[in-house]
């Protein structure tokens, strides 16, 4: 009796199993040049090309310069805009001219750059304020996403502007001055209750005061607050 383990099996020519007269020889590749590589997907350099960078870092590059009878250090880009209008206001027409070109086209790139950003920020107002203002109304954790839509604000022109946190650094640096604003007013509930001189407990408040608004003048407006002299529980918000 023959061992099963080592019968071997009928060949069936189908597809991928080839005849046998049709197959490579053992050893040879059916594809002797290799498998092609994958098509790289492109990518968005962040990158300039070196030679741009090495311009804009030239432009950067900080001078000494007299000006007014002083030496002060400014940009090589500054410098070189300086003797330009310089030049310009002495009577030299090609180089006024050419002033004026780099500030007509510096005024369209700003412009269109600001276009731009102001029509990303009311998107990206109108995507998240809801979410916000539901997680606050509910006294939810908000949602974590910067900047917060509540911080985009727009001025008399239309044009967005930024009053918060942008990035997580920037928050750690908002929490602890959200922080340093929380102790400062309940150091001034304290004294309003001390029974001190009244000298030296004006003294103080003015100084946590002058400490309350630096705080305030570093913090989007949704999160300033003011203190009043007679204690209370719930500090008023400027909003």
């Amino acid at each position: 009796m023959s061992n099963p383990a080592h019968t071997k099996k009928p060949y069936k020519v189908g597809p991928g199993f080839p005849p046998p007269e049709h197959q490579w020889p053992k050893g040879t590749s059916g594809n002797p040049k290799g498998r092609p590589p994958k098509k790289q997907k492109e990518k968005l350099s962040v990158l300039a090309d070196p030679l741009t960078q090495m311009i804009v870092s030239h432009g950067d590059k900080k001078l000494p310069v007299p000006v007014g009878g002083d030496i002060q250090k400014i940009s090589a880009i500054e410098a070189a805009l300086n003797k330009l209008f310089k030049m310009g206001m002495e009577g030299h027409s090609p180089s006024l001219r050419l002033y004026l070109e780099i500030q007509a086209e510096a005024q369209r790139s700003l412009h269109a750059a600001n276009d731009e950003f102001t029509m990303a920020a009311i998107i990206w107002r109108n995507r998240y304020l809801e979410q916000f203002l539901e997680s606050d109304r509910l006294n939810k954790p908000l949602p974590d996403i910067l900047p917060d839509p509540r911080d985009i604000i727009f001025d008399e022109t239309g044009m967005a502007r930024i009053v918060g946190p942008v990035n997580y650094q920037d928050k750690l640096e908002m929490d602890s001055i959200v922080e340093h604003q929380e102790t400062v007013l309940t150091c001034l509930d304290d004294l309003a209750s001390n029974s001190r001189k009244a000298d030296i407990l004006e003294k103080e408040i003015r100084r946590l005061k002058r400490r309350l608004t630096k705080c305030n003048a570093a913090l989007p407006p949704r999160l300033r607050k003011l203190w009043q002299r007679a204690p209370h529980k719930d500090h008023q918000s400027t909003n």
